[in-house]
């Protein structure tokens, strides 16, 4: 991600924080595998709604595994070519959730424009 857009703080044990100001974002992991004593959160500084999303990606060979909570006024996008996991125990509160078992072109996310998947 682009840290003069995104901002990370992971100073609280079990808590990831971006905030976001901008409308569109990215965000790249090795790996995400989120526990479920875990919260997950994206805070879009513009208020967030429809406007404001974040594409989280990870080409790993292992899918992105969600367990604990996701939070965001937001969309949040998670794509990986091996798919997403929803644990059972996972909570999720945002504005819209996007989960894609694809890779996605982050530039055409970023641009609004059709993702081929």
């Amino acid at each position: 991600f682009d840290p003069a857009q995104v901002q990370l703080d992971n100073s609280q044990a079990g808590q990831t924080l971006f905030t976001i100001g901008v409308d569109k974002a990215t965000i790249g992991w090795q790996e995400l595998h989120q526990p479920a004593d875990n919260r997950l959160e994206f805070n879009f500084t513009n208020g967030g709604g429809r406007g404001s999303s974040v594409l989280n990606y990870s080409n790993s060979v292992n899918a992105i595994r969600l367990s604990g909570q996701v939070v965001s006024n937001g969309t949040v996008a998670f794509a990986n070519p091996y798919g997403v996991f929803i644990d059972g125990s996972a909570v999720i509160d945002v504005g819209n959730l996007v989960a894609i078992g694809a890779n996605v072109s982050r530039e055409a996310f970023l641009a609004g424009t059709p993702l081929d998947l």
